[in-house]
């Protein structure tokens, strides 16, 4: 049976951006892959939606074999991960094993992997409460709709979110967050399989 080469992980940094005017910065390197929750950026720490992460990467030409199949493993997701490699579209993973198959698309030397990572909304209206309110409550519920929304002006506040319930306070823990990794490129060799007692 043909050998199959080792696992190749993704290290060094990472180019990661984020969309404008929701409170972060638009572009971030990540020199490991953390949680954002643990980020020193607070824009970056309270952060909910999809921030999208790019890293090129080197394939040695023993990979690139037609007997052997290529999985691209993710590691820790949290929550949906988004992959686009070589510009190709290989799907939306939202549970573990956050595994998708490079077969087709991958290529010997540098390749380009995209993934489009998107977290819960907890850690934004953790981030809100930071910052003064600007609606009147009656206990953890709205007390009564707020000037801003009813005239359609801009808030001053810059808060982002507006829940009818107040689930969250101040120092509720942030959730975890973002590509965790390992990321791991795998090699395989298919074989078939025979039922020896039925020959």
């Amino acid at each position: 049976m043909k050998s199959v080469p080792d696992p190749i992980e993704s290290t060094g940094p990472w180019d990661v951006s984020f969309p404008e005017n929701l409170g972060t910065t638009s572009n971030a390197k990540f020199d490991e892959l953390i949680s954002w929750s643990t980020s020193p950026d607070q824009g970056i720490r309270h952060f909910s939606g999809t921030a999208t992460y790019q890293k090129q990467f080197h394939l040695p030409k023993q990979l690139i074999d037609p007997n052997l199949s290529l999985e691209l493993d993710l590691g820790n997701v949290a929550v949906i991960a988004h992959i686009l490699m070589n510009g190709e579209d290989l799907g939306i993973l939202w549970k573990a094993p956050f595994r998708v198959s490079l077969d087709g698309c991958a290529r010997e030397g540098v390749n380009h992997l995209e993934v489009r990572v998107t977290n819960l909304w907890p850690n934004r209206l953790i981030g809100d409460q930071q910052l003064p309110g600007d609606v009147e409550h009656r206990g953890p519920n709205v007390k009564r709709w707020p000037d801003w929304l009813l005239n359609q002006t801009q808030r001053s506040s810059g808060r982002f979110g507006f829940p009818g319930y107040q689930h969250y306070q101040q120092d509720s823990d942030l959730i975890v967050s973002g590509l965790l990794g390992p990321v791991t490129v795998r090699s395989y060799v298919e074989a078939e399989l025979y039922d020896t007692q039925n020959d």
